[in-house]
This record gives C-alpha cells, structure tokens and sequence, in this order.
C-alpha cells in the first residue's frame, strides 16, 4: 500500500499535535465543569433539553449557547451532535451526552460526579450561573476547536499524495490493520516530533471512539475529514444583543434549582431511574489493553501538548480539595504580553521540540555510556565493510538492517546528514564519536 511523502507526512503529524493539544485544552473544561459540588450531569442534560422528552439536538444546543451569550448557527452545532452521536440518529441521548462532560484524565472527579444525587430542572430553570457559564464554554470549546481544525484537515486532504488509506499506512508501517500507542509514538517521532505519553493518549482517545486503545481506518477517516458543509464559517458574536430575561432567570435559579422530592411527577422519577442507571456505568476511566497485553489507563494529569496553547475563553477556575483529593488548580498561561500570531505559537512548537529532543538525546547518551560493553570502536565496525575505513549511506543502510532498522529515503537522508559534521558524503568513526 502506498504511504504519504515525507511533507505530506509533516504536515498530518502537525494535524495530530494540534488534535493533541486541543484534546487536553477540553480536558481541563470537562474538569472544571465536574468541580462544581453543585453540577449534575444528568441536571446539565435536562437544561439544555428545555422540558423536551428525548434527546438534545442541535437546536437545543444552539439555543443554550445563545442563552449564555455565545452564538453558533444550528448548523454549527451539530458539530457537537456528531461528535458524541454512537447511534447516528444525529440526537444525543443522556447515556451519549455524558461521555461530553465526565473527565478521562481524573477518575476521582469522575466517580464523584457520576455519583451526585440528582436534581431536577424545569422549563423555566437556570443552573446556577458559574455552572451554566461553565457548561456553556465547555461546549463552545468542542466547537470552535473542531471548527479551527477544518481549515488545516482541507490542506492536508488536498495534497496530490494524500490518501486516507495512505495516511494510514505511512503511521501502521508494520501492516498491524491499525494506529495503536506505539507506532504513533514512533510516526511522530519520525517526523521529528517528541511527544510524551500523555500526547500519544490524547490523540487516540480523541480519535477513537469505541474506548478500545487503538485506531482502525474508518476512525482516522471520521477525524481527518473536513466538513462536508463547506459553506460552515465562524460567525460567533459575544456582543450581539440578548434577552433582558436572562439575567433576571439565572439570579432566580439559585432560589429554585433545589426541588423537593414530592414535587416530582411519575415520568419524572422514570427518567431520573434511568439517569442515575447511566451514572453508574461511567464511574470507572478508561482503559484498553494494547497489542502487548498490559493495560494503559487513560487517566493520568491533564498537559497541553508541547506547551502550545489555543485561544479560547478562560474556563472558571473552581477548586475542591475534599471532592478532587488534592488541588488541581486550572492554569491559565498569562504570560504573553501582546496578541501572539500562529507564525509564533508554530515557532514556538518547534523551538519546544527541540529542547525536548535534545534533553531526551542526552539522556540517552548518558545512559549508553554507563553501559560497560558497549564500545564505539565495535560498534562502527559493524557497520564498516570488510575494506575501506568509511560508511557510504548504503554501508549505513545495510549495518542498521542487522539491527532490526529499516529507516525510508527521507528517514536515511536525515539521519545521514545529521551524523555527517563535516558534509563530506562519508562517515567515519570520528562522526560516530562526536554524535
């Protein structure tokens, strides 16, 4: 099968950082909606479906924004439908809904929140503000960061190379008919990019969809693919004008958000039977057993990928030390004095990869050297032939076959070039020492 050229390949690599980073950004949303003591899953559902018995649509989504001061077209917001949509029947049920809001990366504030009592929410009920504002920007940040992704999947889709079954190919290059852990790992490292693990396990768990640990074609399509609806732009305005009314409901929410449990109907006490049903499935984070047959637990401590940041409105940052077992205060990066532009964040990217490269290097380095039976005078006669005291790329080529190494045209050139100091198309065993 055909795999993608080595720029084509870059280019899909910095889709997947991106697709990293954001993830881990949505992370820390899902966590900061999940510390409020008072929010409710299955209360978050009932309010944005409005008294509504089913399940939410893209409607009902666009109206809650609205609601809460940020403006999407329907059409926008069935980004979000698709996104948690298992069925296809372009509604969100509460058991998919759920899966929006419950933290991957805490399995603490996880259990907890899956464990709270519920409440209900009528018609003509607010959450209260901090939730609602917080349940609101969660939302918005699956949008807008889906949306902000488009435009970088329709250059990459419209390479003369690319291929959804080559992209494929070019990251499973052992043929495994599938993306797991490992050879993404080495894909992007490839592509001289240095991940750490929680990068790696950002991407599949955003990509895959059935929690199974890895990644088959048809999901690596469902992800790469931009919208079908071209027409789709960006056309959200937080200062457009909103009803009067929703100041005055969301400051009498806090006074009726509580309801006794006799004021409860018959159909009422059924659906929250079956909410509370849901919850208990969603307790446990989620883990998936590799090729390798250990465990990788998708739980762990939420990082922006690189160090890269992404605009966005700054989630509210709430705190419970009792609920979340110890403080995992929400940073927002301040730093930045002026509006940086994606020239800069990408320079920046590159200029972080190449301290992580390097740190990783010499850690490497160290540890070969404490080695007592490595000897860089055996090593590069292995490479060497049998006459002649220099290495040609392929005298390089064949050594690193005996190592179980099989590096393409691009991969041999820049490792070539990178051991090559004095650009004199050969190496010899000084090139070997000065690495």
């Amino acid at each position: 099968m055909s795999r993608l050229s080595y720029q084509v390949s870059s280019k899909l690599g910095a889709l997947l950082v991106s697709i990293s980073a954001g993830e881990q950004e949505i992370e820390r949303y899902r966590q900061n909606v999940c510390k409020f003591k008072d929010f409710e899953p299955y209360a978050g559902f009932q309010r944005i479906l409005r008294g509504q018995r089913g399940s939410i649509t893209a409607k009902e989504i666009a109206t809650f924004l609205a609601d809460n001061r940020i403006y999407y077209s329907t059409e926008q917001c069935e980004i979000f439908i698709q996104r948690f949509d298992l069925d296809g029947d372009q509604e969100l049920a509460y058991s998919e809904f759920i899966n929006a809001l419950l933290p991957l990366e805490n399995p603490l504030l996880r259990t907890t929140t899956s464990q709270r009592a519920n409440y209900k929410v009528t018609i003509k009920q607010f959450l209260p503000t901090p939730i609602e504002e917080a349940l609101a920007q969660l939302i918005d940040k699956e949008i807008s960061f889906y949306l902000d992704l488009d435009l970088q999947k329709a250059r990459l889709v419209q390479q003369t190379d690319f291929s959804f079954e080559a992209a494929f190919a070019t990251i499973d290059r052992y043929n495994n008919e599938r993306i797991d852990f490992d050879n993404l790992m080495s894909f992007l490292r490839g592509q001289a990019m240095y991940p750490d693990k929680k990068d790696i396990i950002a991407i599949l768990r955003r990509i895959d969809r059935e929690d199974k640990g890895y990644i088959f074609l048809r999901e690596l399509v469902a992800e790469l693919e931009p919208l079908t609806y071209t027409a789709i732009k960006t056309t959200k305005k937080s200062e457009l004008s909103h009803n009067n009314n929703l100041s005055v409901g969301l400051a009498q929410s806090q006074a009726h958000n509580a309801v006794l449990v006799s004021d409860r109907d018959p159909l009422y006490d059924k659906d929250l039977a079956s909410a509370r049903q849901v919850n208990q499935e969603f307790i446990s984070p989620v883990k998936s057993v590799n090729d390798k047959g250990y465990q990788r637990d998708f739980s762990g401590t939420a990082s922006t990928a690189f160090g890269t940041t992404m605009k966005s409105k700054e989630p509210i940052n709430v705190v419970d030390e009792a609920e979340a077992g110890e403080k995992q205060e929400v940073v927002v990066n301040k730093a930045l004095k002026f509006e940086a532009t994606s020239g800069d964040i990408g320079f920046i990217t590159i200029l972080r990869q190449i301290l992580s490269f390097t740190k990783e290097l010499e850690n490497a380095k160290d540890e070969l050297a404490a080695q007592p039976d490595f000897n860089i005078f055996s090593f590069f006669r292995s490479f060497k032939p049998e006459r002649g005291v220099y290495l040609t790329e392929s005298h390089l080529v064949e050594g690193l076959k005996k190592y179980g190494v099989f590096p393409n045209k691009d991969e041999l050139r820049l490792l070539f070039a990178s051991l090559d100091k004095d650009r004199d198309n050969i190496l010899g065993q000084r090139d070997f020492e000065d690495l």
